[in-house]
């Protein structure tokens, strides 16, 4: 039994001794302070190594480097006297003097499954689309864009007279209270006119001096009750220039109503006129949560001229914003009086396209379908020539030409594919037009252009090839562009050179065309754009000179 006894205190001591810690606890006392480190006592002799704690008023430390004597540590902000003690936890050592090896850690595979897979916070995240403009902002604002061009039309031979512009425009968009979503937008410009057959000659009741493209004062947002009055730019989706109202319903879900109503500008010249009314309504449907964005708009609208009932018309746009592209659509639906002077079906399709661009990285290609008619209404014939409105032929009987009855489609296509890398984009495409009655294209274009920008960080080059076979006119182009930006986003000078060989359908005999030209781009702050643009011509038919100055300043308060 007392074998037994020897035995059992035998393995309990040999089971205690396995199971001590492998560390073990060294008083320690400051011995010296320099800068934001300390110098304890003992070092290496007492067993203290890098990476051992150590304690001292119940602030820890780690040790950064050791010498025989002493051990390093560093303080930081934290204060430490001289003759401070503590302890430190150190490694402890076999008999032999080596130090304990420390116990083996955890497999890798151990821990797997212990963490979930990390997400990032940008998959999570839904960002709204939201439509541009409209919104309440959070100071006042104001924009204003100004802007200032003129050109002149030099003849150098020939007998013609020069002729010049020059317009003064301001855009200015005002929101005057914070909270309260009532904006006023105007669009103005004054012009000049310079020649001496501008003001008598033909088209000189459409150069007026004054014109007003928008005036109106609003009041709501995009998805919220919104009314306009005044001048405004569109009346709907798909109709142009309106005096008078427009109102619109708060979204109905998707679902936004829309009706307006007034008086049709002249125009030739954008003067106010009271003798024709138009009005109508309009459907949008929008859904900027859908992955496709969808923009569905249906607009139905007449118009009163001469105090009987004139347009009748109902279009339709659609708009898909897959990834980068865009896929849309448009068509037109007129009605006309059963004894029309264009001799035109009482329900016509006057006008319907459908167009796609598609971006795949640094790739792009688009597409274009389209077919009109020209727009026809009694308004329209008492103001413009019957030849402006369908193909005329002769009247026997009167002075006025009569319409041959045909449709009068413009039909077009066009197919254009870009690929872009870097700085280098090279963009290719043809287009085809069709309009006559004998089944022959009437026009056919192709181009392709290579454009390098940010050449030794400076340069730019442009250089394009254009073919087109027209019904009169037949022309191979190359056009060249080099520039230079002197300085940086201020100052940026190209010249160009255009030769053109054309010939007449008629002719026998064909000629060249060149264009020498250049532009000075200079923005002394980045508010500010002026651009001098000059260009010289010569051929068989003309030598002429022209010259362009336009400045544009925008500011936002």
């Amino acid at each position: 039994m007392r074998r037994s006894l020897v035995v059992a205190l035998v393995w309990l001591a040999a089971t205690v001794a396995q199971a001590q810690p492998a560390t073990r606890n060294v008083a320690v006392r400051v011995a010296d302070v320099a800068g934001d480190r300390a110098y304890v006592s003992p070092g290496a002799e007492g067993g203290l190594h890098v990476g051992a704690q150590i304690t001292i008023a119940r602030a820890s430390y780690r040790v950064v480097a050791v010498t025989a004597s002493y051990a390093v540590v560093e303080r930081g902000e934290r204060a430490l006297a001289v003759g401070a003690r503590g302890r430190a936890r150190v490694r402890r050592v076999r008999e032999d003097g080596t130090p304990e090896p420390l116990p083996e850690p955890p497999p890798v595979e151990s821990f797997r499954g212990q963490w979930p897979t990390a997400v990032h916070p940008a998959t999570t995240q839904e960002v709204a689309h939201v439509p541009l403009g409209g919104q309440l902002g959070h100071a006042r604002q104001l924009i204003v864009d100004v802007s200032a061009r003129g050109y002149a039309f030099v003849p150098l031979r020939g007998g013609g007279d020069p002729i010049g512009r020059g317009e003064l425009r301001a855009r200015v968009h005002a929101q005057p209270w914070t909270d309260l979503p009532l904006t006023l937008d105007a669009d103005a410009a004054v012009q000049l006119w310079v020649g001496d057959t501008l003001d008598t000659g033909p088209g000189a009741a459409s150069r007026p001096n004054l014109r007003v493209r928008e005036l109106q004062i609003a009041y709501g947002q995009q998805e919220d009750f919104y009314a306009a009055l005044g001048r405004m730019r569109y009346a709907a989706s798909t109709l142009g220039q309106l005096d008078g109202l427009r109102v619109q319903t708060p979204a109905l879900g998707p679902l936004t109503l829309a009706g307006f109503g007034g008086f049709v500008p002249d125009p030739r010249n954008g003067q106010p006129a009271f003798d024709v009314g138009r009005f109508g309504l309009e459907a949008t449907v929008r859904d900027l949560e859908s992955e496709l964005r969808p923009v569905v708009s249906v607009v139905a609208h007449g118009s009163v001229y001469d105090g009987q009932i004139d347009e009748r018309r109902i279009s339709g746009a659609f708009h898909l914003y897959p990834g980068e592209s865009h896929i849309g659509g448009y068509v037109e639906v007129s009605a006309f009086d059963a004894d029309n002077p264009w001799d035109l079906p009482e329900v016509v399709v006057t006008a319907a396209s459908l167009d796609t661009t598609l971006r795949f990285d640094w790739f792009r290609v688009g597409a274009r379908a389209s077919m009109r008619m020209p727009e026809r209404s009694k308004w329209l014939a008492a103001l413009y020539p019957t030849s402006f409105l369908c193909t005329p032929v002769p009247n026997p009987t009167g002075a006025e030409d009569l319409c041959s009855g045909f449709l009068d489609m413009r039909i077009l296509g066009n197919l254009d594919v870009g690929i872009e890398v870097d700085d280098v984009a090279l963009t290719g495409g043809a287009t085809l037009i069709h309009t006559g009655t004998d089944g022959q294209l009437d026009q056919v274009a192709a181009f392709l252009a290579f454009r390098a920008v940010r050449i030794l960080d400076y340069g730019h080059l442009d250089v394009s090839a254009t073919a087109s076979s027209g019904y009169f006119l037949e022309t191979l182009a190359l056009r060249a562009t080099v520039g230079v930006s002197a300085i940086p986003e201020v100052l940026d000078i190209s010249l160009r050179y255009r030769p053109a060989l054309s010939q007449y359908v008629a002719d026998i005999d064909p000629f060249v065309e060149h264009l020498f030209g250049g532009r000075v781009l200079v923005r002394p702050i980045p508010e500010l754009d002026i651009v001098l643009d000059a260009d010289g011509m010569m051929g068989r038919q003309v030598d002429a000179f022209l010259i362009q100055l336009a400045t544009a300043w925008h500011g936002a308060f």
